[in-house]
């Protein structure tokens, strides 16, 4: 049993280097396969000249708010000259707008437009369409442990991101 007591006392008695590197290693592998299929969907059914970059920007400044460029640049992994480049295509487009900062007026910030919200708001729609059509592979027994499991991962995460995870 997976969650049970017995499982987790042993976990917690023999949770050592070696397991960790198990753990690690299973949780890189997870993300290369989730994040491929991801991308592999979002390439498939992209608008023509619509470069993937561009949803990542899009969907960061949908979720966080206006940001600095170089914020933008740092989270999304991105140099600053490349960053630029396509913060730039994204202004010319409409999807973005400079905004100066009302505390530091050294300081701008991009902000998605409205256009740039439909957009992406219309991108993660079809995305989750295709997911639903992909999931609908799996039997219901599945789809309930999937969901449990990412209910548990998620929880974790956001509990490692925060520095709250029990050491």
């Amino acid at each position: 049993m997976l969650g049970g007591v017995n499982c987790k006392l042993k976990w917690t008695i023999i949770m050592d280097n070696k397991q960790l590197d198990i753990v690690a290693d299973r949780l890189i592998s997870c993300l290369t396969v989730l994040n491929s299929g991801v991308m592999r969907i979002v390439r498939e059914h992209r608008p023509e000249n619509s470069p993937v970059s561009h949803y990542r920007v899009l969907y960061m400044l949908n979720i966080n708010g206006a940001l600095p460029t170089s914020e933008i640049g740092k989270r999304l992994d991105v140099s600053r000259p490349n960053i630029s480049t396509l913060i730039r295509k994204l202004i010319d487009e409409g999807m973005v707008k400079r905004l100066p900062d009302i505390k530091d007026r050294r300081i701008v910030k991009i902000d998605i437009t409205d256009k740039g919200k439909q957009f992406i708001s219309e991108r993660m729609r079809i995305l989750k369409e295709l997911i639903k059509e992909s999931l609908m592979q799996l039997n219901d027994d599945e789809l309930v442990v999937l969901n449990i499991s990412l209910g548990k991962i998620e929880s974790i995460f956001s509990r490692l991101s925060n520095g709250t995870a029990v050491k």
